[in-house]
């Protein structure tokens, strides 16, 4: 199926939309119940969990030492350490992640990653997976302030592309912000990540769905560019 709009610029989300790196939280909450004797065997209520992957890294891990009682003063130094090497040695590029970046490369579109992750690690795992090369532009939420449960990064990244949000697709794994997305006026694709949550509302907030089993590289030919290439 082919977008039906006319498309200038793209964003991509990065964690769990380019590369697959979710499962970091997994390392993450093991990491803290062995740190802390008190915290053995723990694991975030639903909430927790939820909130902590869509807000920026800093505001994830205020959230969680204040649910966990840490008040160690290492403890935020020591855990964005544990990210930049994780980001470095174990995430790997999502399937058809480079072919996708390159069809775009090829026709002339501009792309920017937006994402809640430091803007430092953004180019730690962009070079580590080989996709630097793809993207013009990154934006960190921390950037402007705010999560993805409001559209600022989203309208940055288009603003700096000069192009307007009805000219910019956004592609993310996560409901929240693709509905963020939606609402401001972005066309929209939803990625599949087995750690994401919610898929039914992130396909109805979706344009063009990938599925379970489908790649980034299915959307090779879908989407529209120009009047030219009905």
């Amino acid at each position: 199926m082919k977008m039906p709009m006319k498309v200038k610029g793209a964003i991509f989300d990065m964690d769990g939309t380019l590369i697959d790196s979710l499962f970091f939280w997994d390392r993450f909450w093991q990491s803290i119940a062995q740190r802390d004797s008190k915290n053995e065997g723990r694991l975030p209520d639903e909430a927790l969990a939820k909130r902590v992957r869509t807000t920026t890294y800093p505001d994830a891990l205020r959230l969680v030492a204040e649910a966990y009682g840490i008040t160690d003063s290492s403890f935020f130094e020591e855990y964005l350490q544990f990210l930049k090497d994780f980001y470095r040695y174990e995430v790997t590029p999502k399937p058809g992640a480079e072919e996708i970046l390159l069809w775009l490369r090829e026709q002339g579109i501009a792309i920017c990653l937006a994402s809640a992750s430091h803007k430092d690690n953004l180019e730690i795992a962009l070079r580590a997976v080989g996709l630097r090369e793809y993207i013009d532009s990154l934006h960190s939420c921390e950037e402007v302030g705010v999560g993805k449960e409001r559209p600022d990064v989203f309208l940055k990244a288009a603003d700096l592309m000069g192009i307007s949000p009805a000219e910019c697709c956004v592609f993310e794994d996560s409901f929240l912000a693709l509905e963020t997305a939606k609402a401001a006026g972005f066309h929209t694709v939803g990625v599949y990540d087995r750690y994401s949550y919610e898929q039914e509302r992130l396909r109805t907030a979706s344009e063009i769905y990938l599925a379970k089993g489908q790649t980034l590289a299915d959307l090779i030919g879908q989407i529209k560019f120009d009047d030219e290439r009905l």
